[in-house]
């Protein structure tokens, strides 16, 4: 009976999502990134970064597998307005059935990849790393 209770508890829980994502930026321009998790309606704020260092997001929901979600990074301009423009774009199926952590690494490129991750399923991307 408890083996069943467990069971129908996991269950029940499949569709729902627990992604802490760790960014990491690996280089010294300064750079914004924002996650988007288009199946929770869900859009992060603009991360900035000005160095070498990481942060935190945590992504909770009851479905991030039914679409794909989008990582974009953007960069100075270079203009006297100090605007930003677009650098990069990536984006993946990812889900997870458990808490899950992934790290999101950004270099020089500005591109970002995800390169370590624990109980996240990621497909239909080529950042999946």
């Amino acid at each position: 009976m408890v083996v069943l209770l467990l069971l129908l508890l996991v269950l029940l829980d499949v569709d729902a999502c627990n992604i802490t994502v760790k960014i990491r930026s690996e280089t010294k321009q300064k750079f914004r990134i924002q996650l988007f998790v288009p199946s929770l309606k869900l859009k992060s704020a603009k991360v900035l970064f000005t160095g070498p260092e990481e942060k935190k997001l945590k992504i909770e929901g009851p479905n991030c597998w039914a679409d794909k979600w989008v990582v974009r990074t953007w960069k100075l301009d270079g203009g006297t307005a100090g605007g930003w423009t677009g650098a990069r774009q990536e984006s993946a199926r990812l889900d997870a059935l458990v808490p899950a952590w992934l790290r999101i690494v950004v270099g020089d490129d500005l591109r970002p990849m995800i390169t370590d991750r624990e109980s996240v399923f990621c497909s239909e991307g080529s950042f999946c790393g």
